[in-house]
């Protein structure tokens, strides 16, 4: 029994917002929703992200419980088409199996033809495996319709469930096909046709050059087992050494034993520590923080090739990370390509970084002197940058800081909030000395009383 478009419902996971542009997929939150096909069609055209189900007992979930090994279930897949030789309506009028959801995506910086095919199917999948199965079997389908060429712009990174799809815009171009879902009967019967016509071109999306959008990574296939090859002989030259920061280009202050580098680009990839000693990051944390490190060594070194990345997460791995037999070059390698292909300049950012003579003083000391630091630093921004005509939130508005960060730094150098507010009355004061004592209070932000009692003590400085 197909799916009913009238009545029945998608059960998937929704972004909690939506998006006009491309957003930084690691930090959406999600919930689950049984939503009607008319309301899907909806959320994706108000820029909704969406993404399979996956076993958590929480209301709302975030990337990090959007895993292979986290997955439940799910009722849809779909292809990402980037840079297609044909646009979206010749694409779609050429299928046999039309998607019961075509649409043209965001422009994410890559021009051509950019669209996503999304079917639905009447039966729950339940592994990845058979996610990949049966994206195989479509795909090959589509090198049947059309050519091997359009099936080589389909995105790789769509090709498991731990991805996301978002949507796009009310004004993009649209598809709908409300005749049938997908059956198991239907991929089965598919499946037997394409191998008795020898028709099974998946290895086209194995193949496919992963890093064609990114300068500088494979250039030959961009298969796995290329990047793999790559990984083992950078790592076992002579002269590989990790990089882990990029310290060695601070600029220091020669008057501080700490230094702020949040204007230098300074980055550093920091290792789990307990009581003082590294220790390895653990199981069920790896992928997480082999993941940041990718994005880490990138600002570290923008130019860095995906190659040389995937060489430094392996040496982290195997020096900081426990290692087991579940995890290897395989999985590195891929946690690499996320990486690569992400970006997040504040990922491993050091504000703050100590003078080499004072790196031997014991660890009291030197937290009494990045305290230091930290409130010089503070100061600089408040003292230099504070205006007497705002009040204490607007001053902390414009300055990013909160207000009592403002009035801690006025206190400690000696400045009062009082006497700031009273000098602004003067200056209202003298430019409005006909107004009410509740247009003054409106206009200086402060009581009424307050107002009256400035008023005194004007008249009294005024005297002397």
């Amino acid at each position: 029994m197909g799916f009913n478009f009238n009545s029945d419902r998608v059960n998937l996971s929704v972004s909690t917002q939506s998006y006009t542009i491309k957003p930084n997929f690691s930090s959406i939150c999600y919930t689950t929703k049984a939503l009607m096909f008319d309301e899907f069609i909806w959320h994706i055209q108000h820029g909704y992200c969406f993404c399979h189900q996956y076993h958590t007992n929480n209301e709302f979930f975030e990337n990090r419980d959007k895993t292979i090994p986290n997955f439940k279930q799910t009722s849809f897949l779909w292809f990402d088409f980037d840079e297609a030789p044909i646009n979206i309506n010749e694409a779609y009028g050429k299928l046999t199996l039309k998607p019961n959801i075509a649409y043209t995506t965001f422009n994410n910086g890559i021009k051509g033809n950019r669209y996503r095919f999304v079917y639905l199917t009447d039966f729950l999948i339940l592994s990845n495996e058979e996610y990949k199965d049966c994206l195989k079997i479509l795909s090959n389908s589509f090198c049947s319709d059309i050519n091997k060429d359009f099936c080589r712009c389909i995105d790789p990174y769509c090709l498991n469930v731990s991805q996301q799809m978002l949507g796009s815009n009310s004004d993009c171009t649209l598809f709908l096909n409300k005749e049938n879902s997908l059956s198991k009967e239907d991929f089965l019967s598919l499946s037997k046709s394409q191998i008795k016509n020898d028709c099974t071109h998946f290895s086209i999306l194995d193949n496919n050059n992963i890093s064609k959008k990114k300068k500088g990574t494979i250039t030959e296939n961009g298969t796995l087992s290329t990047l793999m090859e790559k990984v083992l002989d950078i790592s076992q030259r002579t002269d590989f050494h990790p990089i882990l920061s990029n310290v060695e280009n601070v600029i220091y202050d020669n008057n501080s034993a700490y230094t702020c580098v949040e204007n230098q680009g300074i980055y550093e990839i920091r290792m789990w520590f307990k009581d003082g000693q590294p220790v390895k990051v653990e199981e069920g944390h790896r992928s997480k923080f082999l993941y940041a490190c990718g994005i880490t060594l990138k600002n570290i070194n923008p130019q860095i090739t995906l190659e040389e990345m995937a060489a430094n997460i392996w040496w982290i791995y195997n020096h900081r990370c426990a290692v087991t037999e579940d995890m290897r070059l395989k999985d590195i390698c891929r946690i690499a390509i996320g990486s690569f292909s992400a970006s997040n300049p504040e990922m491993g950012k050091r504000k703050y970084v100590i003078s080499p003579e004072y790196e031997m003083l014991c660890k009291e000391i030197k937290m009494q002197l990045l305290g230091k630091a930290r409130r010089k630093n503070r100061d600089n921004k408040v003292l230099s940058n504070y205006d007497v005509q705002k009040s204490i939130k607007e001053n902390a508005q414009a300055l990013g800081m909160s207000k009592s960060t403002i009035c801690a730094s006025l206190k400690e150098n000696g400045i009062s909030i009082n006497r700031n507010k009273y000098l602004l009355f003067c200056n209202v004061y003298k430019e409005n000395p006909n107004e009410s004592i509740r247009k003054l209070a409106c206009l200086c932000k402060v009581s009424p009383s307050t107002i009256q009692r400035y008023k005194v003590q004007y008249e009294e400085d005024k005297s002397e």
